[in-house]
């Protein structure tokens, strides 16, 4: 009987052991595919920072090409460029009036003079 239950014994830690086996080959595993998943993860995100160092890189070269275009385009080409299309009297007048309430109680108002007052360095900067 002491044999019968020393060998019932072994063979439980056997059936233990073998579990264990198994389940640390299966974190083994598991492990390894997260490893592998961090790894393409990291280069997903170096290639990232990659196109965004490019990309403001870029960015920067055409901040640079448009101060150089404004620092040579003529004021009143800018003037228009910034006014669209409010760049003469009539068109802001007419402007004006389609952005006035169309409520017959209210006033409506209407511009008695427009001045054009063109400071280059805000055109400019």
């Amino acid at each position: 009987t002491e044999q019968a239950r020393l060998d019932a014994a072994r063979r439980q830690l056997e059936r233990k052991s073998e579990q264990v086996s198994r389940e640390t080959a299966a974190a083994a595993q598991q492990a390894a595919a997260l490893n592998a998943q961090r790894q393409r993860a990291q280069r997903d995100v170096d290639a990232l920072q990659g196109r965004l160092q490019e990309q403001q890189q870029r960015l920067e070269r055409l901040r640079a090409d448009e101060r150089a275009r404004r620092d040579t385009t003529p004021e009143s080409v800018l003037w228009v460029e910034l006014a669209g299309e409010v760049a003469t009297e009539a068109a802001l007048r007419s402007f004006f009036e389609r952005r006035q309430r169309r409520d017959v109680q209210q006033p409506r108002l209407r511009i008695a003079s427009a001045w054009k007052v063109t400071n280059g360095a805000t055109l400019r900067g």
